[in-house]
């Protein structure tokens, strides 16, 4: 019999894309292997045929966004203004677990929950129950919110005899309304069930010290399981920008340091992708697109790029410059930074990136640290003229990974 291995992303729409959906590709394939089923319970909202997506996983456009929970005694707007849907949906559900012999199983649950229904039970349950999923089986929840932690102490509440859950949490407490997510955490620390049913990751220190902060529990370290693949040495260099165009993600130096290179090095091509544009960049994307009218080597993507297609512009660059904003790299990790690695692109890293640096082994050279503009520039030529030396210990770099992902232990949980 094959463990069954269930994405949650319950938000996953066409407007929620880029890294988010080729990471929970990128997971799967790693997973993937003749004892593992795959299935993704995504928003019925997202259109899977515009995407691609391994035919092997078994996608779900199952879960709908309830606008407020059913009844809620401590919020009494939320009972003035219930929905008929969401009233019927409370009372089936009662209904439901009274045939089954269950309503005491039932009526404890609600009643651990405030008398509500988490958002995404209707929905969820009933599908949830047809995959007739064991205790060793395991569900994935790539990118934790209040509402997945709520649903899944619920489920846990109600059957007991639950998968085994994989809290992915990717952003910091102080990014977003942890309130609640806290006043449930506490609730499963008080079932004694976290790091027995119940797991939780991240993938910085930061957000494990205001989570510590909060609830003195062990938080594990995640890493990125992303597909391999190798880069033949070209004496073609491209340096490539591949992601959304953020003021964090440095997107507004891209065009003066398009313009130093090119000074410098004449046949230098570029490959820039600038996706979910908005006021804070719009006017270095206008520039860069002046840039590019005049010197055909720029090459501009401005949409989202599948799996596939993103992985074809990843073969092609040479070297990555990843000008993030100091601070940023400490409350959250960068997708496009492992890619780098298990792709054996060299890259330029900000200085004083110790999180980045605990994936990376230092005896392999395979990256320049730089601080300003300058710097960076600098360390790309530098780069260029000994690339064969950085290639080789991208190399070398990308199967120190993989010895990485070996004793990561939300992989080691799952594939045992």
């Amino acid at each position: 019999m094959k463990n069954k291995i269930l994405f949650f992303e319950p938000e996953t729409s066409d407007q929620l894309l880029g890294h988010h959906l080729d990471t929970m590709i990128e997971t799967s394939i790693f997973l993937k292997n003749k004892r593992n089923e795959i299935i993704w319970f995504l928003n019925k909202r997202f259109n899977k045929e515009n995407y691609y997506i391994p035919n092997y996983i078994n996608v779900q456009n199952v879960i709908e966004t309830a606008k407020r929970k059913f009844l809620s005694i401590k919020n009494i707007l939320g009972v003035l203004n219930i929905s008929s849907k969401n009233l019927f949906y409370y009372f089936f559900f009662l209904f439901h677990f009274l045939l089954k012999g269950k309503i005491v199983q039932i009526i404890k649950a609600i009643s651990c929950n405030y008398f509500t229904l988490p958002k995404y039970f209707p929905s969820f349950y009933f599908n949830y129950k047809n995959l007739n999923m064991l205790e060793n089986d395991n569900i994935i929840i790539p990118s934790t919110r209040d509402n997945d932690i709520e649903l899944f102490y619920f489920l846990y509440i109600l059957e007991k005899k639950i998968p085994n859950l994989h809290f992915k949490i990717l952003y910091p407490p102080k990014d977003r309304k942890f309130k609640n997510f806290f006043f449930y955490l506490k609730k499963i620390n008080s079932l004694g069930k976290i790091n027995d049913k119940f797991y939780f990751y991240s993938e910085v220190n930061y957000t494990k010290k205001i989570i510590k902060k909060k609830l003195d529990i062990k938080i594990d370290k995640f890493s990125h399981a992303y597909s391999f693949s190798k880069k033949k040495f070209n004496k073609k260099i491209t340096i490539g920008f591949l992601g959304a165009a953020t003021v964090e993600k440095g997107f507004l130096k891209i065009p003066d340091l398009i313009n130093k290179l090119k000074d410098k090095l004449k046949n230098l091509n570029f490959i820039i992708q600038m996706t979910n544009v908005d006021k804070t960049v719009e006017n270095a994307a206008n520039q860069i697109i002046n840039i590019a009218k005049k010197d055909s080597k720029i090459k501009i993507i401005d949409n989202y790029q599948d799996y596939k297609s993103y992985r074809s512009l990843l073969k092609k660059i040479s070297i990555m410059p990843l000008m993030y904003e100091p601070g940023y790299f400490k409350k959250r990790g960068s997708g496009i930074f492992f890619s780098c690695i298990t792709n054996e692109i060299p890259m330029i890293i900000p200085k004083n990136c110790t999180l980045w640096k605990k994936f990376l082994n230092r005896k392999y050279k395979n990256f320049n640290e730089a601080s300003n503009l300058n710097e960076f520039c600098e360390k790309i030529i530098s780069m260029i003229k000994n690339y064969k030396f950085f290639l080789n210990q991208a190399k070398k770099q990308s199967i120190n990974y993989k010895e990485i992902l070996k004793r990561d232990l939300m992989l080691k949980r799952i594939c045992s």
